[in-house]
């Protein structure tokens, strides 16, 4: 199915909108979007949904030009696709390598109904006699008579 002249208005307001909303995106011209678009009518118009949607989406690309180029997704963020374990301190004291403000294992345990909604009061990390006293304590109430740990 070819692209016609309203297939062009349609997908200049498309285009438009998608810049406002792409964020670190500067703005395009009406005018000049729709000019890119109308010389593409008589081509596919799935081709050109795709390229304009695409193109318009892309926060690097800086001019309606772009449209008539082949697309290339930009890199992805380093930040975005890596885990970063939380700093000593920032962990649950109860659950070691989850984060404390959205630990996993406190989420379980909660839904378990085994242990409190909240985590345990942490303790200085390099405070090790009251780490070490916490933990025997811990054990000490896990066990139960004639039972040897």
């Amino acid at each position: 199915m070819p692209t016609t002249d309203q297939d062009a208005r349609a997908l200049t307001y498309l285009a438009k909108r998608l810049r406002e909303e792409t964020h670190g995106a500067n703005r395009w011209d009406e005018a000049g979007i729709f000019a890119v678009i109308a010389k593409r009518a008589g081509q596919n118009l799935a081709a050109t949904i795709e390229a304009v949607t695409r193109h318009a989406a892309d926060a690097t690309a800086k001019t309606p030009g772009a449209i008539n180029r082949p697309f290339t997704p930009p890199p992805p963020s380093e930040q975005r696709d890596r885990y970063l374990p939380p700093k000593r301190g920032e962990d649950c004291p109860r659950h070691p390598g989850q984060w404390a403000t959205s630990c996993g294992g406190c989420e379980a345990d909660t839904r378990a109904d085994d242990e409190p909604a909240t985590p345990p009061r942490a303790w200085d990390a390099g405070d090790a006699p009251t780490g070490i006293a916490a933990c025997r304590a811990a054990l000490a109430g896990a066990k139960t008579e004639g039972e040897d740990v």
